[in-house]
C-alpha cells in the first residue's frame, strides 16, 4: 500500500513539474513584447529587402516592427496570436512544439490587418471605400505619376459619393444626423514621423465666430482677412497673421468640446509659399511638390516662415486639388477647376455659387497675396489685408483616436470616443 502511494506521489510530482514547465513557457512567450523569447521560439524579422532572417532578442526593436499573425505559427499544430489589449503574443500549444514568430517592418495597413492597432484610422481604411485613394506613386496618366507619392490616403470625388463625415458636437452620445455647425469631413489620413496615420479634418461649413468682432461680410456670410485684423504693417506670413493666432488657434479652438480639443494634435504646417505659376499653372502633383516639398520664400519671408507649429490652420492648395476625381488631376492648371465637370466632382468645392474661400498658402511674389478659391472653383491669389473671404478650419486628430459609432455618411457621421 505504501509502495502504491509512493508511485502515485511520484506521478503527481512529475505532472506538477510538467505543468510548471508549460506555465513557465507560456510566461516567457507572453513576454516577447518585452524583448524576451522562450527556447522554442525562433524570431524571424523582416529586413529592408522584404526577406526574413532569424534574430536574437537583443537585435529586435519592438517599436519598429509588427507581429505578422498570418506567417507566424508552430510545426506541430500550435498557433501564435497577438493580443492587442495586453500587447503580447499568446500561444496555443497541443504538444511540445517549435514555433516561429514573424515580425514585419511597421506598415500601417499591415498593422490594421493583423489587429496590432485598433483606431479610427484603421476603421476608415477597412471600409475600403473607392473614394479613399492611396497615394503611393502608382496612379499614372500617360506614364506620368499624378498622385502625391506621400503614402497618404485622400478622399477624392463628388460630394454625394464621398462618405467622410464626422460629427464633433457637444452631445457625443447622440446618433444619426448632426447639427450643420458640428459637421466635419475627412480630407485624408497622413503619416506622421512615427509612421502612424493622423486624420485630417476640415469643417464642412465656413466658420463664423458669433462672440468676437467679425472682419466683414462675404456674399454668403461672415468672413475674414487672411492677415487677420487690418493693419498698415501686415504681411502674408502665417505666423504673423491674427487669423492664425487669434481667430483659429484661440477663439475657434476654445469653442470646441473638450474631448475634441484633447484629440487634436499639434502639427507642423508648411507655410513657406511659392509663386503663382508654380502653383496654379501645374498638374496637381507638381502643385503638391512646390507647395509642400519645395516651397519658395521669395524676398519677404525668412527661413522661420517655412513652417508653423500649431493646432488649427486652413487647407493646402494641393488638398483642394486632390479632392477632385482622378481625371481632374490631369488638368494642367488649377484654373481649370472652374470647369463644371470638376466642380461637380470635387467634394471640397463649396457648390453654392457664392462662397470665396482662403487657403493656407502664401504667394511669395511679395507681401500682399495668398491663395484662395473663387466661387466658380478656380484657384487664384488675393490681397491678404483687403479681401474678406470665408474660412474652413483644418486640423489633425491623433492617430490613436477611437471610432465610437457611425458609417461616415451625412445621415450617420462618424463619432469619436
Amino acid at each position: 500500500m505504501k509502495r502504491k502511494l509512493t508511485i502515485n506521489l511520484i506521478i503527481f510530482l512529475i505532472g506538477l513539474t510538467s505543468l510548471i514547465i508549460i506555465s513557465q513557457s507560456h510566461k516567457e512567450l507572453n513576454e516577447t513584447n518585452k524583448e524576451k523569447s522562450s527556447s522554442f521560439i525562433s524570431m524571424m524579422v523582416e529586413n529592408e529587402e522584404g526577406k526574413y532572417t532569424e534574430k536574437s532578442e537583443q537585435q529586435f526593436v519592438k517599436d519598429d516592427y509588427i507581429f505578422n499573425s498570418e506567417k507566424s505559427g508552430c510545426e506541430n499544430g500550435g498557433t501564435l496570436a497577438w493580443n492587442s489589449e495586453k500587447q503580447k503574443i499568446e500561444a496555443s500549444l497541443i504538444t511540445s512544439d517549435k514555433c516561429y514568430a514573424y515580425f514585419d517592418k511597421y506598415d500601417f495597413t499591415k498593422s490594421c490587418l493583423y489587429g496590432y492597432e485598433n483606431n479610427m484610422a484603421c476603421d476608415i481604411v477597412k471600409k475600403n471605400e473607392d473614394t479613399l485613394i492611396y497615394h503611393n506613386g502608382t496612379i499614372k496618366s500617360s506614364d506620368i505619376i499624378i498622385d502625391a507619392q506621400d503614402y497618404s490616403y485622400r478622399y477624392s470625388g463628388a460630394s454625394g459619393i464621398v462618405n467622410n463625415y464626422v460629427c464633433l458636437g457637444t452631445d457625443n452620445n447622440a446618433k444619426g444626423e448632426c447639427a450643420n455647425n458640428d459637421l466635419y469631413r475627412i480630407i485624408g489620413l497622413f503619416k506622421n514621423d512615427k509612421g502612424h496615420y493622423e486624420i485630417k479634418l476640415i469643417k464642412d461649413t465656413p466658420y463664423e465666430d458669433e462672440d468676437a468682432e467679425i472682419e466683414g461680410q462675404t456674399p454668403s456670410g461672415k468672413g475674414y482677412r487672411w492677415s487677420g485684423l487690418m493693419s498698415s504693417n501686415y504681411k502674408n506670413t502665417w505666423k504673423d497673421s491674427t487669423l492664425n493666432t487669434v481667430t483659429l488657434n484661440q477663439n475657434y479652438l476654445n469653442s470646441l468640446p473638450s474631448y475634441v480639443q484633447d484629440n487634436i494634435m499639434k502639427h507642423t504646417y508648411i507655410t513657406g509659399g511659392n509663386i503663382f505659376d508654380n502653383i496654379q499653372k501645374k498638374y496637381v502633383y507638381e502643385t503638391y511638390q512646390n507647395e509642400i516639398k519645395n516651397p519658395y520664400l521669395g524676398n519677404i519671408a525668412t527661413e522661420e516662415d517655412k513652417t508653423y507649429d500649431g493646432k488649427v490652420a486652413l487647407m493646402y492648395v494641393s488638398d483642394y486639388g486632390y479632392g477632385a476625381y482622378k481625371d481632374g488631376w490631369t488638368m494642367r492648371t488649377l484654373e481649370n477647376y472652374l470647369n463644371e465637370n470638376i466642380q461637380k466632382n470635387n467634394w471640397l468645392y463649396i457648390n453654392d455659387g457664392n462662397t470665396y474661400e482662403w487657403l493656407l498658402l502664401r504667394s511669395s511674389e511679395g507681401r500682399d497675396n495668398a491663395f484662395s478659391i473663387l466661387n466658380v472653383g478656380s484657384v487664384v491669389t488675393r490681397n491678404v489685408n483687403n479681401i474678406i473671404y470665408a474660412i474652413r478650419p483644418v486640423f489633425y486628430l491623433s492617430y490613436n483616436t477611437i471610432l465610437k459609432s457611425g458609417n461616415g455618411t451625412k445621415l450617420a457621421p462618424f463619432r469619436i470616443a
